[in-house]
């Protein structure tokens, strides 16, 4: 499916994949060897501090920064497991089983395809379980059919299947078309190499080739023994895959491997890509993940023990997206005996991507729909000189798309293609141009908002799903989602890992010890849709089906429930926890952390909720004819939206402080934390504050307007400034201990 920026199509164009929409002369001068050289982007191992280095201030508060040292351990963590995986590739003693994995959109099928093109002296055989098919035909119709196709066991099987039929039976001749002669001449190679090299051997899948050599010996036309050898292909490779059947096709398939080698040295690295398209869209378990790594990692072993003709040629890696690798029932990385992991989040900057698809073109001298704006949005980083804190769209945007580069480009290039935005994006450039430290935080509080904006326009109406602040139902509360969030994110604070049971989830969020028992009683029949719907909207975007928004990962473990466990939608997840709530985990993925942190609580996400006609606020800066033609302050939109946002947000503290703040957010390492109350009342006077700041240092000293003019900003500042002060009174109440 095309990517629906115009921008997005021409700057994720791969000669791997067909999602881009562009021109035919793009992807005939897009080769392998073009993509590769020019306009792969590397991933950064080594960071320049310079380069990122300003004098900027923070202005919003936020109760969490991000710190150069961070970023620094973050990169050493990334270099030391690539440097890892490159020993490892190039170590034939070791048969470990790697696991190549990443969020949706990390660049690991990109990143696998540049490793084949620039190690050439390893043989990259590539199994994509996306294009396994469960049917394949040797030659006319003679063919095999796999059974069970929609399991992994049954998809790997397909795609090896696949594979030798390409090596063997894709017969083409100069003209492209299929040919007898063709395929018969594979065959012969293959005996003739056979019978040479491994007859004498005792290699297992044997018995297919001893047989296919015995026909190929007989007299009788070419056709008549290339439709035998299909036929013994159909008898050996039968689509039965309950007991070892995708043994005997790997061993069927490593050995035609070994006989088509150029050299019998050849070392090969055999790659499952995709391996995540066999799970069902809404699929929360399912054992196969498990099965066959634990599969692959025994017959790897296996064929490397000395002896064995294969000792020290295959080694075999796996890529898979984070939540299906989470689907094991073991962490891949827990021990020795299981796989070795790669983990490619955050590894590739955005920026770096749109740099180098732009040089490509330029040199190629192709038209290219403008990307400054979209280059400038998600390369924006800075670095504060003073302590080093870290500041940037690239912070938000980044995690909020949990690292998917794919997503972060078509959703930031839709994002300013579409007409209605048109007025924000030129707002956002003009207060960029004033190059300020005000006017920069005002134009990127203007892409946040529209950020906000856009989530919530789609269908799926996220924001609305996860019941924050709505005033519609009381039962709805105002903050389920976000306690849920709170309490993921502190187990991390504490130290522990990312991930928790929900029954200890629930328990801290019910305050109970018999969490089965209240969550069942009848008096909780709305708090538990309410959370049920909750869940499934912060977790339904793991969709193998397409990239999407995701806050947590919810994973179930197996119980005696079959092979599956398939979640369509809120009741049927509320069915689930009903019964089997102790089988559930969850996970916090950094879109969740960054809704948590620099969403939840902001001014923006309070305007989105509550005002109608969402405009970000620094969009409605008052020019001095908008202030010159009305008659009060008051009717400026500007002023209508502060007030707004005020009123609700105290009603809100309000029922915060009477019974809803009972989870503080921990901040650091410390055992300190701050109620959310709290980090409301700080992030809207910060920002209300800092708003009516600019207009005032923008317009009250501007020579070229008039005293009146100049009036009337000034009482402007000082009603926008009462309104911020009605928070004033809340502030002194944070402190006390809360009614709960």
């Amino acid at each position: 499916m095309a990517y629906t920026s115009r921008i997005a199509n021409q700057l994720l164009v791969t000669p791997y994949d067909d999602n881009s929409a562009v021109p035919e002369e793009v992807s005939e001068r897009l080769t392998e060897e073009e993509f590769c050289e020019k306009c792969y982007s590397h991933p950064k191992f080594e960071w320049d501090m310079q380069q990122y280095l300003s004098e900027e201030k923070q202005f919003e508060y936020i109760d969490v920064q991000m710190n150069y040292d961070e970023i620094r351990n973050q990169i050493h963590q990334q270099k030391t497991a690539y440097d890892n995986f490159n020993l490892w590739l190039n170590n034939f003693d070791n048969n470990k089983v790697y696991t190549i994995n990443g969020n949706a959109g990390t660049g690991k099928t990109t990143f696998i395809n540049h490793k084949k093109y620039t190690e050439t002296k390893l043989k990259w055989v590539i199994l994509d379980i996306h294009l396994a098919r469960s049917l394949d035909e040797w030659i006319s119709d003679i063919r095999t059919e796999v059974s069970h196709f929609e399991q992994a066991q049954a998809k790997v099987y397909g795609s090896i299947m696949n594979k030798i039929w390409e090596m063997l039976f894709q017969g083409l001749d100069e003209n492209n078309e299929y040919s007898i002669e063709v395929i018969y001449d594979n065959l012969l190679r293959l005996t003739d190499v056979y019978k040479e090299k491994y007859a004498s051997k005792y290699p297992s899948g044997r018995k297919l080739l001893d047989e296919v050599c015995e026909v190929m010996a007989t007299s009788g036309d070419v056709f008549a023994k290339v439709e035998a050898v299909a036929e013994l292909f159909k008898e050996h490779i039968n689509g039965k895959i309950e007991k070892d059947g995708i043994i005997s096709i790997l061993n069927i398939f490593l050995l035609i491997l070994r006989c088509l080698a150029d050299s019998p040295e050849d070392k090969y690295v055999i790659l499952f890509d995709n391996f995540e398209r066999f799970i069902a869209k809404d699929e929360l378990y399912n054992k196969d993940v498990d099965e066959i790594r634990l599969l692959l990692s025994s017959y790897i072993k296996r064929i490397n023990q000395k002896g064995n003709m294969h000792n020290g040629h295959f080694k075999f890696v796996m890529a898979v997206r984070d939540s299906t690798a989470r689907m094991c029932g073991v962490k891949l990385q827990a021990s020795d005996v299981e796989a070795s992991n790669l983990d490619l989040s955050e590894w590739y900057d955005t920026q770096n991507i749109i740099e180098r698809k732009k040089k490509w073109y330029a040199e190629k001298g192709l038209p290219l729909e403008t990307s400054d704006i979209v280059e400038q949005i998600t390369g924006d980083l800075r670095i504060i000189y003073s302590d080093h804190t870290v500041t940037g769209l690239k912070l938000i945007i980044d995690p909020l798309f949990n690292g998917n580069k794919r997503l972060i480009i078509d959703f930031i290039g839709s994002m300013v293609e579409l007409p209605s935005n048109e007025k924000y994006v030129q707002a956002y450039c003009n207060l960029w141009k004033e190059d300020t430290d005000r006017s920069r935080f005002a134009a990127r509080s203007i892409i946040r908002g529209m950020l906000l904006n856009e989530l919530e326009r789609k269908p799926d109406k996220l924001f609305e799903h996860l019941k924050t602040y709505s005033t519609r139902n009381k039962d709805n509360g105002i903050g389920d989602a976000r306690k849920i969030l709170t309490i993921l994110y502190n187990n991390i604070q504490k130290g522990n890992e990312n991930e928790m049971t929900l029954v200890s989830v629930f328990e801290e969020l019910f305050r109970t010890r018999n969490v089965e028992k209240v969550w069942n009683n009848e008096i909780h029949d709305s708090k538990r849709k309410t959370i049920s719907t909750i869940l499934f909207y912060m977790n339904s975007y793991n969709r193998r089906e397409n990239d999407w928004i995701q806050f947590v990962d919810l994973q179930f473990r197996e119980s005696g429930r079959g092979r599956s466990i398939i979640v369509e939608d809120a009741a049927k997840l509320e069915q689930i926890l009903n019964s089997d709530m102790r089988n559930f985990t969850i996970h916090l993925m950094p879109a969740g952390r960054v809704y948590l942190i620099h969403i939840v609580a902001s001014f923006e996400f309070f305007s989105l909720r509550y005002v109608s006609n969402y405009t970000p606020l620094f969009a409605l800066v008052p020019t001095p004819e908008e202030v010159e033609r009305c008659i009060s302050v008051k009717e400026l939109p500007c002023y209508k939206k502060i007030e707004c946002v005020a009123r609700y947000a105290v009603q809100c503290i309000e029922v915060l402080q009477d019974r809803e703040d009972t989870i503080k957010l921990l901040i650091g390492n410390s055992d300190n934390g701050k109620y959310h109350a709290v980090r409301i009342i700080n992030q809207h006077k910060s920002y209300i504050e800092s708003f009516a700041t600019y207009i005032r240092e923008k317009y009250c000293n501007m020579n070229t307007i008039s005293d009146e003019v100049r009036k009337k900003y000034e009482i402007l500042f000082r009603e926008i400034m009462s309104q911020r002060n009605r928070y004033n009174k809340y502030e002194n109440d944070s402190h006390k201990n809360w009614r709960r």
